[in-house]
């Protein structure tokens, strides 16, 4: 039953947007999201994440709504960068205002409804620009992150699959991602 109203306010949230239809740069813009680093066909795709050693769990395919970077990040103290795979969904309000909070939860509790919450860290971060969130399961090497513009309520989405950090280099990641968005 609560499963169903999530599924149910994420459909009628997203009906109130048009999907931004792959043009990333266009609509947001991060230092970590690159031009040179777009992963823009399934075979770059499937390459890439072998090499790096990301598995993925469905069948790959590039669509309208999702846009793949190869992103790094350099830990403090680190003498290497860890690499990873961005996938990122955007989307412009044409509806009424969604707050973070709301638009945060609604995911998270989609995300984690077969997983011990226990596991999980999630915050937010907001800027004079952007109001942000993220939450990962402190076991698992992928983040999501959402944002919305201000005051204009855009969304944008990133689920960020990166090996090798620590939990604390996994909130200073995302914390730092958010920051450095900027939506154009």
């Amino acid at each position: 039953m609560k499963a169903n109203i999530i599924i149910a306010l994420l459909i009628s949230l997203m009906a109130t947007t048009v999907i931004a239809q792959q043009n990333i740069p266009g609509f947001i813009s991060n230092s970590y999201l690159q031009s040179s680093n777009l992963l823009s066909n399934v075979s770059s795709l499937t390459n890439y994440r072998s090499g790096k050693n990301i598995p993925s769990y469905i069948a790959e395919e590039i669509t309208n709504n999702n846009t793949y970077y190869k992103i790094s990040c350099q830990p403090k103290g680190a003498s290497i960068a860890s690499w990873g795979l961005a996938t990122i969904r955007c989307s412009k309000n044409s509806g009424g205002p969604h707050g973070i909070v709301s638009t945060l939860n609604s995911y998270y509790n989609l995300l984690i409804v077969d997983d011990d919450e226990d596991d999980y860290h999630k915050e937010f971060v907001t800027t004079s620009s952007v109001h942000g969130g993220f939450f990962f399961n402190t076991k698992k090497n992928y983040i999501y992150i959402i944002m919305l513009s201000r005051p204009e309520q855009h969304f944008a989405m990133a689920k960020i699959e990166i090996n090798n950090l620590t939990v604390e280099q996994m909130k200073a990641f995302a914390r730092d991602f958010i920051n450095n968005t900027v939506f154009q």
